[in-house]
């Protein structure tokens, strides 16, 4: 990207892009070429950081472009042919309940683990009906540290003696 930490495109440089992917389409499509991605995709790959994947700007984004900008936000490649039709080959009862299913799939993915983008703004709605041993195993380790962060720093000193005591006899 053109900007560098902590700043971002302003409203003048995305308009400036915008109008570069609309004259390089019109040439494109002069030749009998289409561009690889829609303005959509490329819009909004341009307002984030590389490392950083904010969900939020997902909702605006029309169905029949999310499975790209899904891909090209959280993966950073393009979408296959195969991957479209895989996701269009399936059925479901609504627009909303389509985005949910390709979101959750798309955070999921090990290929996406693998390149250790972070995740912001990102809402599971199954989430508040299903809790995991690691979801439960999250709250717990919260609540351990909100209880640690109450106890005066003497008592933990005292309570860490003890405990290397223990643990150097065994």
């Amino acid at each position: 990207m053109l900007f560098t930490a902590g700043e971002m495109m302003t409203s003048k440089e995305l308009s400036i892009y915008s109008k570069l992917y609309d004259v390089t389409e019109e040439n494109l499509s002069g030749t009998g070429v289409d561009m690889e991605t829609c303005k959509d995709t490329f819009m909004k790959v341009l307002q984030v950081r590389p490392e950083q994947t904010d969900l939020s700007m997902m909702y605006d984004v029309p169905a029949d472009k999310y499975v790209q900008v899904m891909y090209s936000l959280v993966l950073k490649r393009l979408v296959t042919e195969e991957e479209v039709d895989n996701w269009n080959a399936r059925h479901f009862n609504s627009e909303q309940e389509f985005k949910d299913e390709v979101m959750k799939a798309v955070v999921s993915f090990t290929e996406r683990n693998r390149k250790k983008s972070v995740i912001s703004n990102y809402v599971d709605p199954s989430e508040e009906v299903n809790y995991s041993a690691g979801k439960i195993k999250k709250k717990f380790r919260k609540i351990i540290i909100k209880i640690k962060a109450l106890i005066p720093l003497k008592i933990k000193v005292a309570l860490k003696k003890v405990y290397l005591k223990i643990v150097s006899r065994g």
